[in-house]
């Protein structure tokens, strides 16, 4: 058995080593006391919103008055030189059965090419499924640059691949009785419709919208330098006293247009020939555009910016005023608080064995109770932060280390 005196050794070093401990928590505990923060995921950009106006060189169609203007493009199409933009008929009927007729034509179109046995006898599953796979990235791609003639063609092609599918993998599925009644149902509107009275051509090539808003004369890319901030914030959707009498409705003659307004720029951060992106109020499509301009007024804070775009679509023809959302770059990476960050200068090597001691920004984070210093690789400085590009080393700050803020006590 072990002795008393043995016994009161093994008490005594029991009890200093739970001594130790206690003073060690404590002095961790209490006298390098931490506040961290957690290294989290972080986009920002610099962005600026505004009251944007539209700027296009346009021109005003109009007709003598006698009867129903039907139109031949949908607003925001090109037009080619001397073609057609709209007819004029007699009353409504014969544009409301143009119009069915348009919709049943274009569906006995796809019905016709799926139900050909030429497109099903080579289609094989395996084949479909990866141009159905093609096709939706296509029209994904095409939504995010704002091809919306290219999204209805890829949509329509997607039917055709989706149904043919069908067709294949069911050998019972047909579309002959739906394809009959189409093209009853076309002769019969056929039947009803009367010639145009007149038609309404264009002399060179443009896009075209179907009405006016009365400021196609005063807003064109020639004038649009001399508007100063009171006349654009006096510009609306619509001018007073609108005059649409025997309005066609107008020409845009370029795919380049404006979007003008008044930003505060007084740090300077948006500069001519800025490719810049615009996110429209009214439209789910983000708009590419370049500062051409920028102009300063008597407000220190108020610039009027000039931004030229050239992605002609029919969201950017609904309106003359919006509300945009400009901004020049995304920064993606780790947020760091201002307060966390550090200098320290490290002995490094290099491979011919040379010795050099470089100066590192960083921050110390916490492991345990253990203080490390991580390098940062700074890609953006906001105003009590910056953002630090994720980097893969251990040398560099990574996405959840707990930052030291602050020390405590």
């Amino acid at each position: 058995m072990m002795n008393s005196a043995t016994s009161k050794v093994l008490v005594v070093i029991l009890i200093l080593f739970l001594l130790t401990t206690v003073i060690n928590i404590a002095y961790h505990g209490l006298v390098n006391k931490y506040n961290t923060e957690t290294a989290l995921s972080y986009t920002t950009s610099n962005k600026v919103t505004f009251n944007g106006v539209y700027v296009r060189d346009e021109e005003v169609l109009t007709f003598d008055g006698g009867g129903v203007v039907g139109y031949a493009i949908a607003d925001g199409g090109k037009v080619s030189k001397n073609s057609a933009v709209a007819y004029i008929y007699n009353d409504e009927k014969s544009i409301e059965a143009k119009q069915d007729i348009e919709k049943l034509q274009s569906e006995l179109d796809i019905l016709t090419k799926i139900q050909n046995p030429g497109t099903t006898e080579v289609a094989q599953p395996s084949y479909l499924t990866s141009l159905i796979q093609e096709k939706y990235l296509n029209i994904a791609y095409n939504k995010e640059l704002g091809n919306m003639d290219k999204i209805e063609t890829a949509k329509n092609e997607l039917l055709v691949q989706l149904s043919t599918m069908q067709i294949v993998t069911d050998p019972q599925s047909s579309f002959e009785s739906r394809i009959t009644e189409l093209k009853s149902q076309i002769s019969t509107l056929e039947s009803q419709m009367t010639d145009p009275i007149s038609t309404i051509w264009v002399d060179r090539p443009a896009y075209f919208v179907s009405y006016i808003d009365g400021y196609e004369d005063t807003l064109s890319t020639s004038m649009m330098y001399d508007l100063s901030v009171d006349d654009l914030d006096k510009i609306d959707d619509e001018a007073d006293n609108l005059d649409t009498t025997n309005v066609i409705g107008k020409l845009i003659d370029d795919y380049k247009w404006y979007m003008v307004g008044v930003i505060d720029n007084h740090e300077k951060i948006f500069n001519i020939d800025d490719v810049v992106t615009l996110n429209l109020e009214s439209s789910s499509v983000n708009i590419k555009g370049t500062i051409k301009q920028i102009k300063d007024t008597d407000n220190p804070n108020e610039s009027i910016v000039y931004v030229m775009c050239s992605n002609m679509i029919k969201d950017v023809v609904q309106h003359r005023v919006e509300t945009v959302e400009m901004s020049i770059q995304n920064y993606n990476g780790i947020k760091v608080p201002s307060s966390a960050l550090r200098f320290k200068d490290i002995e490094e090597t290099d491979e011919d064995g040379n010795t050099s001691v470089n100066s590192y920004e960083g921050v110390y984070i916490k492991v345990g109770e253990q203080v490390k210093f991580k390098k940062i690789d700074v890609i953006y400085r906001g105003d009590d932060y910056v953002i630090s590009k994720a980097v893969a080393s251990n040398e560099y700050l990574a996405l959840y280390d707990d930052i030291i803020v602050e020390s405590v006590g």
